[in-house]
């Protein structure tokens, strides 16, 4: 993959998994699983964004920055790890609404 694509494409996948959790955690009231995050969503959700975009984006502008060609991989690493969360998300979301639940409105 092109190194040049990485970087935009861990936050794209970063947004969509932020879309995904609010909407699971403010609509459909699952709980988030990150420690931070969940603390952070108790205040609000612009808490919640504000500290997901933030330490997400500098974490992967140093590493994009400060990586070594042969370290290069970690960017991989990283962008896979996001797309198994939205695998995960899917997944949930699936489930969630095929299930017959009446807090839900699903008959």
């Amino acid at each position: 993959m092109a190194t040049k694509f990485r970087a935009p494409l861990i936050h794209l996948c970063n947004f969509l998994d932020a879309l995904c959790t609010l909407c699971f955690v403010g609509l459909l009231r699952v709980e988030e699983a990150n420690p931070l995050l969940a603390w952070c969503f108790q205040y609000s959700e612009t808490n919640f964004l504000v500290v997901k975009f933030v330490c997400c984006t500098f974490a992967v502008s140093y590493l994009d920055s400060h990586m070594r060609k042969q370290h290069r991989w970690v960017l991989d690493a990283i962008l896979c790890m996001f797309l198994m969360v939205l695998c995960w998300h899917a997944y949930g979301l699936i489930s969630l609404l095929t299930l017959s639940s009446p807090t839900l409105g699903i008959r």
